[in-house]
């Protein structure tokens, strides 16, 4: 009896202990790609290159999830409420670093690859004589600035320009010279800029911003230059790139903008397989034409950059991958 009595729960052991394995096996093989609002660029990016890498791998799939974004992903995938995701190099290396906004460092993210820039984009009524963020800032200028509303990734971009330039509180600042902030989404700062309650208006896109073309056609103004001495600072300090707007993108636009770019960047937790990695990086390298089919922001992505403006160490996939089709340089 007692031996019957053992084998029989030695026997619901084993099947809890393989049942166990099976969902843990899983887990790993279903993963989830955090991405952006669900309406907007990230997630139709997220949404194409999952469905391609689907078709590439043998077992399980990833899914396209919306996420709170380049501020939220980093803390979504190191604390596993998804696998992979995007952001901007900034903010994965605050995470990477535990500095603000996050509590803690994250040191499980990894790269996977750099695809398009991020523009940051600074618009200023035409009659103003100062043709860069640098000289309203040096002149103290008296003027009504929209910017995104707090908590948002374009906020916080916005913030650390500021910053670099030894302004802490944008906010009282301006009142300080005599003008005021105005917060709201991206439609609301192109309405404000329309109905001229504002005197220019900051925002992230990529080029060319289809909210900037209307609100240049709305209203006369000007895409304005960062400033050599302030880019400097924020491309050292901050992880941005330089990016050149060419002359003529935007109308009354008359000579090339010099301003910074936020590559996109894919990553994942470094506990992902590698071949999944592998597969997914090999996914986004061999597919521009698909990619640029998504979305307009791809027509000018160019692989072979893919290594290119990481901040983080590359996921052991990615790397083998770049190391065969000899992008390690």
């Amino acid at each position: 009896m007692n031996k019957k009595l053992y084998i029989s729960i030695l026997l619901v052991v084993t099947v809890l202990l393989i049942a166990a394995c099976s969902s843990e096996g899983s887990d790993e093989k279903n993963l989830e790609f955090i991405t952006g609002d669900p309406d907007g660029t990230w997630a139709s990016i997220g949404t194409g290159i999952s469905e391609k890498l689907n078709d590439e791998l043998d077992e399980g799939e990833v899914s396209s999830k919306p996420g709170s974004g380049s501020v939220g992903n980093p803390e979504a995938v190191s604390n596993g409420k998804g696998d992979i995701g995007m952001s901007y190099n900034p903010f994965l290396l605050k995470a990477q670093n535990g500095e603000d906004p996050f509590d803690e460092e994250m040191t499980n993210l990894k790269a996977v690859a750099s695809l398009t820039p991020t523009v940051v984009h600074f618009i200023q009524n035409s009659n103003m004589e100062i043709d860069s963020l640098e000289g309203i800032i040096a002149n103290k200028t008296d003027m009504t600035l929209g910017i995104p509303p707090e908590g948002q990734g374009s906020n916080y971009i916005g913030n650390m320009i500021f910053e670099e330039a030894g302004i802490n509180d944008v906010e009282e600042s301006l009142n300080d010279w005599g003008g005021d902030t105005y917060y709201g989404e991206v439609s609301n700062l192109t309405d404000a800029w329309s109905n001229k309650q504002i005197d220019g208006f900051m925002t992230t896109l990529n080029v060319p911003g289809s909210a900037v073309e209307e609100s240049l056609a709305a209203e006369k103004g000007v895409l304005m230059n960062i400033g050599e001495e302030l880019s400097d600072k924020i491309i050292e300090n901050q992880g941005f790139e330089p990016y050149t707007v060419p002359e003529g993108t935007y109308e009354n636009q008359d000579e090339d903008v010099k301003t910074l770019g936020l590559s996109i960047i894919v990553f994942a937790r470094d506990d992902v397989s590698e071949d999944t990695i592998y597969e997914l990086t090999k996914t986004i390298y061999e597919n521009e034409d698909y990619l640029a089919d998504i979305h307009s922001s791809f027509g000018e992505f160019d692989a072979e950059e893919m290594t290119e403006n990481l901040s983080l160490d590359l996921h052991p996939g990615a790397e083998k991958f770049y190391e065969e089709e000899g992008l390690m340089d």
